[in-house]
């Protein structure tokens, strides 16, 4: 998918501070294994990654995730997704990390499965790598 020269500006130059304090924000949250976590913590886990998206403006608020999603992950099943994100440009990470928190206010739970399917983790870790 193109992206608008808005969001390559952006992209480009996302103040690495922003990004490195989700990453420190959201770290604690998905060092440890997440199968058989109770549905609280997970609920936990994805606020604490909501707010902090948030906060720390790494969301990118103009851009139509649907149709991200449509052109670039739709083909895929669920457990593609991490391995796809091992290789995902910086604003693939960002526009992935996007959908994933504007899906959880119309899909109650999609946070959660994103959570223990490790896709959340996967780009995590991605930003991670990206950012060092």
């Amino acid at each position: 998918m193109q992206i608008s020269d808005n969001f390559i500006k952006e992209i480009k130059a996302p103040s690495n501070h922003r990004v490195k304090m989700f990453l420190k924000d959201t770290r604690t949250c998905y060092q440890e294994e997440v199968n058989g976590v109770d549905r609280e913590t997970l609920d936990f886990k994805a606020a604490v990654f909501i707010e902090s998206a948030y906060k720390r403006e790494v969301m990118l608020l103009g851009l139509d995730w649907g149709e991200w999603f449509n052109q670039t992950l739709s083909e895929m099943s669920l457990c593609e997704i991490p391995l796809w994100l091992k290789k995902a440009s910086l604003a693939d990470c960002l526009c992935c990390l996007t959908m994933i928190v504007r899906q959880s206010r119309f899909c109650d739970g999609s946070l959660a499965r994103a959570i223990s399917d490790g896709i959340v983790s996967a780009l995590l870790v991605r930003l991670e790598s990206l950012n060092s």
